[in-house]
């Protein structure tokens, strides 16, 4: 075989020649060319035998098969084939559509004989056991956006082993519909049919990574110079979110999974499903009416899940519909899209991204459990407050008791003193005026009486006007004090009313006990107001008693002296 024209130099045999032409005829060659020897144009390029071993057999030059008469620049210009010439040099009418077929697969290996990149869209795909057929289609030029040219595409079983292999997993995430792709393969014609072909040999998948990527950063950069990125982690998250929106494909594992969780920990509020596909052309539209729909629906937060799948699934998280719509709304939406290590555009500018619908429902008894927290803190709070409120004014009241009692035993004291210095000085000046007018007991007699009567009368009348002076002035402070215990009371009672109206109603209790212990203290003041009262009117009774007991002792001496 001689590489520089693409000729070959067999042995000049019968068989040989038999077998030459029809090839020749098969491909549509020249005419066969005997020579003696190896073609003088092919000399320089042939393999180089030694003298010795050179055949010195007669061999034919098969002629290159010449470029098909439709590429030529005279049929570019008439746009017609020649006339077809057989071998006898005869003009035929015309070619079959075999021989035509023939001549355009000659064309397409002549004019393509290397493998070549190929860049295009992959549509239609479909996976069977002897291969992955599928069209790689690109814009029509001059027709409208969504008129396409496609070529029919074909990686065999062998050749997808070879490229699972050297990729692996990175293959199938890259061989998805409405992926652009750039694949070495083969072009051929299936004559068949009329219609070309490629036979996929490799493929290059940093090339359709690199357009995702492309895509996907610079709608993130639309969003971030419209103040979108952040806008739903903004949003304020209900402490209560007793209704949650569920947006999920039906019957998927990850429903499954989302409201099993809740239910082992025994989720009080209602899961609002709303199904819709999760991959495929559909998600799309599907996502963006869902989130719609559970937004008219009053829900708390929208969870948005699906199993885990690989980059080409999550694609279409990645489109402008979906993350305008998450932007645009007005509740917090949780992503739990998926486990794959790739974040889409869709987890990016959600409120919440979890790897898992399982870890997406953590996340939300996680919210009950920190809004328990709190209420624990500030019930405990309350409590404190309370019990020091409660202490203060039981020292209040202590120190109130003891200052009153400290005040009545003083003011006994004083009235008891008044009345001993009242009695020892009238026992004194009795005496001297005894012993002074001793000899003129008998002519003041009845002056005497009378200053005596006089005298005892003014002294009873001092005695009941200080007591009951000192029995108003107590009821008077029992009185101010009762009120005031009284309006202290009632401020307590509606100050804790409020309070533990707005606490939970297991605080119902304390609030019954802290009443109960106010009522026993206010009764326990009385009572001891009343004790209080009682001792003083027996002490005022008592020092009565005692002025009586004198003035019975004076007239009982004075009757001595004077019987008469």
């Amino acid at each position: 075989y001689n590489a520089a024209d693409k000729s070959w130099i067999v042995p000049n045999t019968e068989a040989n020649v038999q077998k030459v032409g029809e090839l020749c005829k098969s491909v549509g060659g020249g005419i066969i060319k005997e020579t003696s020897g190896a073609p003088t144009s092919t000399a320089s390029a042939a393999p180089a035998y030694p003298s010795a071993s050179r055949p010195s057999v007669p061999t034919l030059a098969v002629a290159q098969p010449m470029m098909p008469p439709a590429l030529t620049n005279s049929s570019l210009k008439t746009n017609s084939l020649p006339d077809k010439v057989d071998a006898e040099g005869k003009v035929s009418d015309g070619y079959s559509i075999a021989e035509l077929m023939r001549q355009a697969q000659l064309a397409i290996t002549q004019s393509f004989p290397r493998s070549l990149w190929v860049i295009g869209e992959i549509q239609n795909i479909r996976w069977h056991t002897t291969g992955v057929y599928f069209q790689l289609a690109d814009a029509k030029e001059g027709g409208s956006q969504s008129a396409t040219v496609t070529v029919n595409s074909t990686i065999w079983r062998s050749q997808l082993r070879d490229l699972e292999r050297k990729f692996g997993d990175t293959l199938k995430e890259v061989l998805q519909d409405g992926f652009r792709v750039r694949v070495l393969a083969d072009l051929s014609l299936f004559k068949d049919r009329g219609q070309l072909s490629l036979q996929i040999q490799s493929i290059d998948p940093n090339f359709t990574k690199g357009s995702l990527a492309l895509q996907r950063e610079k709608l993130l950069k639309e969003l971030r110079q419209k103040g979108l990125i952040e806008k739903n982690r903004q949003l304020p998250l209900s402490p209560f979110p007793f209704k949650v929106g569920l947006l999920s494909a039906e019957d998927s594992r990850a429903k499954s999974d989302f409201i099993d969780q809740l239910q082992v920990y025994g989720f009080p509020g209602e899961v609002i499903f709303q199904p819709c596909q999760m991959q495929g052309e559909a998600t799309l539209k599907d996502v963006v009416n869902g989130l719609k729909i559970l937004q008219s629906k009053g829900c708390d937060l929208i969870v948005m899940t699906r199993g885990g799948g690989s980059a080409a699934d999550l694609r279409w998280f990645d489109s402008a519909e979906i993350a305008y719509a998450i932007a645009e709304a007005g509740i917090p939406i949780i992503a739990a899209i998926g486990h794959h290590e790739d974040v889409c555009v869709a987890e990016d500018i959600c409120y919440q991204r979890e790897k898992t619908p399982t870890a997406a429902a953590d996340f939300i008894i996680s919210i009950f459990q920190k809004t328990r927290e709190r209420l624990d803190q500030l019930s405990l709070s309350l409590d404190k407050i309370l019990n020091d409120r409660v202490k203060l004014f039981d020292a209040y009241l202590a120190q109130l008791m003891e200052k009153m009692r400290a005040e009545a035993l003083n003011n006994i004291n004083d009235q008891r003193r008044l009345m001993d210095q009242a009695e020892a000085s009238l026992e004194l000046n009795w005496s001297r005026r005894v012993m002074h007018w001793s000899a003129r007991l008998d002519q003041q007699q009845t002056s005497l009486r009378q200053s005596l009567d006089l005298r005892v009368q003014k002294e009873i009348a001092r005695a009941s006007q200080q007591q009951t002076s000192l029995r108003q002035g107590l009821d008077l402070r029992v009185q101010r004090e009762q009120a005031r215990l009284s309006q202290g009371q009632s401020n307590l009672n509606q100050g804790l009313k409020l309070r533990l109206q707005r606490e939970m109603s297991r605080l119902d209790q304390q609030r019954e006990t802290l009443l109960n212990r106010s009522m026993i203290n206010v009764e326990r003041i009385e009572s001891r107001m009343k004790d209080l009262a009682k001792d003083l009117k027996r002490g005022a009774e008592k020092g009565l008693l005692t002025a009586e007991q004198a003035l019975t002792r004076a007239e009982a001496a004075i009757k001595q002296k004077d019987p008469q």
